[in-house]
């Protein structure tokens, strides 16, 4: 992703692409596209639409066997996805005319591609835990299509351990006070903050 001129513009003279998600989907990828929405406001102040079919310029958010529109693209042979076909959590990213297309061999593979074009304008999976800064563009242009490989190690994660020295005076005072304790706001932002990372695996705190 770039902000000069490239295949497909995301953001362009104070206008966002829409982003088109099935309803068909996992709640894990229509999540990942509204973190896509969320961070492509975070870059350019402009937020997109998110659209339950194709329109005029499109971010497509897709996942094999779970959108019509794309599986239809695949059967004619008009948007090659070959090389994940069966994969484990992997993705392409494509520019097909006036449409960008994230499609993922499985719910995962959608939503890393999601978090890597994320990644690529700039938005770093730590901007909430360690406050990391997103740079403001005017414009975001992606420059080049992607494919992603297997990951070599099949399960990745965050085991929380002595969470009752860190993690669970933190949130208990300040960030779920009216709970007192760790809770679903907590875990929200650690599975946002899993997914960024490409990660599949979680071993939670076993406070009481």
């Amino acid at each position: 992703v770039d902000n000069s001129k490239g295949d497909f513009a995301l953001c362009s003279d104070g206008r966002a692409a829409n982003i088109f998600v099935s309803d068909k989907e996992p709640i894990a990828v229509r999540r990942a596209a509204q973190m896509l929405a969320d961070d492509m406001e975070r870059v350019t102040n402009v937020r997109p639409a998110i659209t339950k079919r194709a329109t005029r310029q499109n971010v497509v958010v897709a996942t094999l066997g779970h959108n019509d529109y794309v599986d239809k693209l695949v059967a004619k042979g008009k948007l090659d996805v070959a090389d994940i076909r069966g994969g484990w959590e992997r993705f392409v990213i494509r520019t097909l005319g006036n449409e960008l297309f994230i499609v993922g061999s499985d719910r995962r593979g959608t939503a890393y591609g999601v978090v890597t074009l994320s990644e690529a304008m700039g938005v770093s999976p730590w901007y909430w835990w360690a406050d990391v800064p997103v740079k403001h563009r005017e414009a975001l242009f992606v420059t080049a299509d992607y494919t992603s490989q297997e990951p070599s190690v099949r399960y990745r994660g965050i085991f929380i351990n002595d969470e009752d020295w860190g993690l669970k005076p933190w949130a208990t005072n300040n960030y779920e006070r009216e709970l007192g304790d760790i809770g679903p706001r907590t875990y929200a932002r650690v599975c946002e903050l899993l997914i960024r990372l490409k990660a599949n695996m979680l071993a939670p705190a076993m406070h009481s």
